[in-house]
This record gives C-alpha cells, structure tokens and sequence, in this order.
C-alpha cells in the first residue's frame, strides 16, 4: 500500500461523528474497537463509493482527512469484516 500523500481536491468538512478522527486506513477501520460491525461496513463502503474518487485515477480513493488510499484495500477490508464479523 502507498503511503504517500498528494491533494487532489480540497476535502470538506464532515461530521466527525461520521468518520472517526485518526481512522487513516482500511485496517484503522478494521481494528477500531469502538465501532459496530455497521458503522464500519458504513465507513467503509461510503470510503470506497465514487465521492471518494481521484480524479484520473479511479483505484484511489482520497478520504476528508486527505489521506489517499486503494481501493482494492478497501474493498479487501469490506471482505475480511463480512468473513470475519469483527
């Protein structure tokens, strides 16, 4: 995964409420004790949805806190939480 970090766009502001301060990474995600099975399933399909798209470049996804992820990373998070039920 890269771990580099362009702008692409400007993020707005979001409900904090909606995507947990510090949650950088699909695994972040995964790992957050704090969160229901639905609220990260949520987060992480609202993350992989086309909102989230770089311009020219569909694999990437740049979150509001302007962090810059795969897609496939994401959507490999959304399989292990289905299989695992964490």
């Amino acid at each position: 995964m890269r771990t580099e970090t362009y702008s692409f766009h400007q993020p707005e502001p979001k409900n904090s409420a909606a995507e947990p301060a510090g949650l950088r990474t699909p695994d972040d995600v995964l790992n957050e004790e704090t969160m229901t099975i639905g609220a990260k399933r949520a987060l992480l399909a609202f993350w992989a949805s086309d909102i989230h798209a770089v311009p020219d470049n569909p694999a990437l996804r740049q979150l509001d806190n302007g962090a810059i992820v795969e897609v496939s990373d994401i959507l490999r998070a959304l399989h292990l939480l289905d299989e695992s039920g964490r």
